[in-house]
């Protein structure tokens, strides 16, 4: 399970201040209780960092807490530098949710025609020896294409948990 964090930054600072948003063992109380901590004031350097999402993309939004007469500052490297990591999970979540339908009945067409494949390389190999290894070359596919099945599956769910998970941060579930 991934965890998301959720941070106001200052460039001066240079400890780690991330903070879990969700607690990843339910405390002893009944009532559920934010992870976050009581933060100081901000800084005139501050960032104010969100979660938003549109759709199915997510990403981070950050914005200065204080505006200044310097014009527009950019974010600190470290910002940018997670809002591009968040932005590339949001793209890779969001496509291997879009393919992976497609590619289930990929799959599912493979494995229905495998007799048929194993016929067609029966008919189709001159010799003895072609034979036996295009039905091995066929068994090891198949094998293989079994495997991808297990694999795209758990992909799928792990990037529908991701986005589940980018849903509840930034408030929407």
């Amino acid at each position: 399970m991934s965890v998301l964090f959720c941070c106001c930054v200052s460039p001066s600072e240079d400890n780690d201040e991330r903070q879990p948003l969700l607690h990843t063992k339910p405390s002893k109380s009944a009532k559920p209780e934010s992870a976050r901590q009581p933060r100081p004031a901000p800084t005139e350097d501050s960032w104010c960092v969100n979660m938003v999402m549109k759709g199915y993309d997510f990403s981070l939004s950050v914005v200065p807490l204080r505006s200044t007469a310097k014009g527009e500052e950019s974010p600190p490297s470290r910002l940018r530098l997670a809002q591009e990591e968040l932005w590339g999970i949001s793209q890779g979540a969001k496509a291997i949710s879009a393919a992976g339908t497609k590619l289930q009945e990929l799959i599912g067409w493979l494995l229905n025609g495998g007799e048929r494949m194993a016929e067609q390389v029966r008919e189709a190999a001159p010799t003895h020896q072609d034979r036996c290894r295009l039905e091995e070359n066929l068994i090891e596919t198949m094998q293989e294409v079994r495997r991808a099945r297990e694999l795209s599956l758990g992909y799928r769910q792990q990037a529908g948990e991701v986005q589940t998970e980018a849903a509840q941060i930034a408030g929407l579930a």
